[in-house]
């Protein structure tokens, strides 16, 4: 008996579990992890990225890279500020459209091959670990208001999942750039950053329609 229950237990923690990523909240978090695979098949190969694929050593690019790492630590605080007027599921997306267009930027000069526009290549890229800062202070807001259960859990697998996803394009990254080249990986990275904007797209619309239903109004933070 004491099997029979405990079997009982794990397969309503998996019914529950299934049930959760089909809220709104397993729609977002499935969103983010396909975000963090394409952020993280370009952090995971950056250097080599650049050197491969536009030339530029390793030095430039730990200083565009620190650049734009010190430049969103800027936008960590206005990024709350921000998420508390128009939404946070708003400031998600707009952190989504940045890597959108730094990995396309990165795409186009890498298959234009052209040596003049090389330099924009890093410019580019400063966008990718700008919009880290937004990204991650929206979203763990935003996953926190979605959540139907206890937030300390779904905050926990919120991070589990930017853990998951940082692996997994490790993982992936490297094979990917040996058999098909560089410039694969970027088109994977943009390919999975459009990706992640329909589910997210999805449950703000969603949310929306809800508190027009019950409200009669949009309201100001319901994206």
């Amino acid at each position: 008996m004491p099997h029979s229950h405990h079997r009982l237990g794990r397969l309503k923690h998996f019914y529950n579990l299934l049930t959760r990523l089909k809220s709104g909240y397993g729609l977002f978090v499935f969103s983010w992890f396909l975000s963090m695979l394409s952020m993280w098949l370009i952090f995971n190969l950056y250097p080599l990225l650049m050197q491969q694929t536009y030339g530029i050593g390793a030095f430039a690019s730990s200083l565009y890279y620190a650049a734009g790492a010190f430049i969103g630590i800027f936008a960590y605080a206005p990024s709350g500020a921000l998420g508390r007027r128009v939404g946070n599921g708003f400031v998600v997306m707009l952190a989504y459209a940045l890597v959108i267009v730094s990995v396309a930027g990165m795409t186009v000069l890498a298959f234009t091959n052209n040596a003049q526009s090389v330099w924009l290549a890093p410019l580019f890229f400063l966008l990718t670990p700008i919009a880290w800062s937004p990204a991650i202070v929206a979203g763990t807001a935003y996953v926190a208001e979605l959540a139907d259960f206890e937030e300390g859990s779904a905050i926990g697998i919120f991070n589990a999942t930017t853990a998951i996803g940082s692996v997994l394009a490790a993982l992936g990254a490297g094979g990917i750039a040996d058999s098909l080249g560089f410039s694969s990986v970027l088109v994977l990275s943009g390919v999975l950053g459009i990706a992640a904007c329909v589910p997210l797209a999805k449950v703000m619309i969603s949310r929306k329609k809800d508190a027009v239903e019950t409200t009669g109004e949009g309201g100001k933070r319901v994206f």
